[in-house]
């Protein structure tokens, strides 16, 4: 932590604006939900993958459980590559209302929700964290324990690494492939990067009950609700 430092002024983006630095949540482009959901759509297909990947290691890809749960990740892919493009439509619609000087962004009511959030925003602040955590569990279902039995040092130990040759293979795989993909499924889950990960996967748009509260107070539940009272009105 450093107590002394020196921005220069010309860099800074608001400089005594009280006014402007209340209002940059509410009034930005939202380019944080952009590159936000890009990471977090690309991590959950390496998780996918590589949960793939060892399942097949593992002769577990043939098995209704794992095919489900690997399978709905899978889906789950498909649903953040939805989620980015409509951050980037939304970024985009954004940018230009900026630029003709309208801080917010409404629909017609008609053919699109009158109140418009942030897609980006609310997927970073519960879908993401969900599915990327999600996908860390599914990962350790498929490589098992093997995980913490095996390990590089053995496998070059000249009195083990042979027997690890003939008792470590799987289908189609070797036991060094093998062994290497228990390794990264070992640093994305159990190890001191892989726990800080998924810490930062759940908290990386801050507490969780005080997001949920903030979209509580958003327009979208009044509109919402407003269906019902229109449909008890007929």
């Amino acid at each position: 932590m450093f107590d002394r430092v020196l921005v220069p002024h010309e860099r800074m983006i608001i400089d005594g604006d009280l006014e402007a630095y209340n209002g940059m949540l509410t009034a930005r482009p939202g380019y944080t939900p952009i590159q936000a959901t890009i990471r977090s759509t690309m991590k959950l297909r390496f998780l996918a993958g590589l949960a793939t990947a060892i399942a097949r290691a593992n002769g577990r890809d043939k098995l209704p459980r794992f095919q489900a749960a690997i399978g709905e990740l899978i889906a789950l892919v498909s649903v953040a590559e939805g989620i980015r493009a409509g951050a980037v439509t939304e970024g985009l619609r954004r940018a230009e209302a900026f630029a003709r000087g309208e801080l917010r962004v409404e629909g017609d009511g008609l053919t699109e929700p009158k109140v418009t959030g942030v897609c980006g925003g609310a997927a970073i602040n519960f879908f993401f964290p969900y599915v990327n955590t999600k996908a860390a569990d599914v990962l350790r279902l498929a490589a098992g324990s093997g995980v913490l039995a095996m390990t590089a040092a053995d496998y070059a130990n000249p009195e083990v690494g042979p027997l690890m040759d003939k008792w470590l293979v799987g289908p189609g795989i070797d036991a060094k492939r093998r062994l290497e993909l228990m390794k990264l499924a070992w640093d994305m889950t159990g190890s001191e990067f892989g726990s800080r990960a998924g810490l930062y996967e759940r908290l990386y748009s801050g507490d969780p009950e005080i997001n949920a509260q903030r979209w509580f107070r958003s327009g979208i539940t009044n509109e919402c609700e407003a269906l019902v009272h229109r449909l008890r009105a007929r």
